[in-house]
């Protein structure tokens, strides 16, 4: 019981008692389509969870099989089963590693003080060469 699928126990029991998926169908009134779906634990083919748990129940019943096991595992199979879907429809998206940001902004703020360093560099030097021009011109001048 433990480690197998609600569909394959409930499979095991119907084939314990010598019973066949259209006595099932036709003693629960459920389609022999879903009976079998439900064996194979294809939900997909199965209508929505309530009834899919429904038909569980309905089945597990009939069998006399442990029906808390059916529903518990029933529960866990389309949990699993919602959550891939939610996954494939909902992609991680990619995330940048905060180092490489870090980096970037470092490198950033290392090249800007550079560039303001060396345009300071050169207007000081600029004027320092008009004044020493200027000096120059009025020395001559005179």
């Amino acid at each position: 019981m433990q480690g197998e699928k609600a569909g394959q126990y409930l499979a095991r029991v119907r084939e314990e008692r010598r019973m066949h998926p259209e006595r099932v169908a036709q003693e629960t009134c459920i389609k022999l389509d879903y009976v079998r779906a439900f064996e194979a634990s294809d939900f997909g083919a199965l209508p929505n969870s309530a009834f899919t748990l429904g038909y569980a129940r309905t089945i597990a019943e009939f069998l006399g099989a442990d029906g808390e096991f059916v529903l518990q595992r029933c529960k866990q199979e389309i949990h699993q089963r919602d959550a891939a879907r939610a996954r494939a429809m909902n992609p991680k998206k990619p995330t940048f590693n905060q180092n490489i940001v870090i980096g970037l902004i470092v490198a950033i703020v290392l090249v800007s003080a550079f560039v303001v360093a060396d345009a300071a560099t050169t207007k000081s030097s600029t004027s320092q060469l008009h004044e020493a021009n200027r000096g120059v011109y009025v020395s001559q001048q005179s």
